[in-house]
């Protein structure tokens, strides 16, 4: 697979690298949001305490 961004700083599971190849399919989830996007202090207790996310699994 050929990498788009720069992953220098990035720390990748192995098992996120193999999934493409094996078709498992990958969610990153994005989190400027909380400290961009929400003004203090909801930012940190968001930060620290996330809402639970839902999670769909293929079957």
């Amino acid at each position: 697979m050929t990498a788009f961004v720069d992953t220098t700083h990035l720390a990748i599971a192995p098992e996120v690298q193999q999934a493409p190849a094996n078709r498992i399919p990958v969610v990153a989830l994005e989190s400027a949001i909380i400290f961009h996007g929400v003004p203090y202090p909801d930012n940190v207790a968001t930060a620290l305490c996330p809402p639970p996310l839902p999670v769909w699994t293929a079957s």
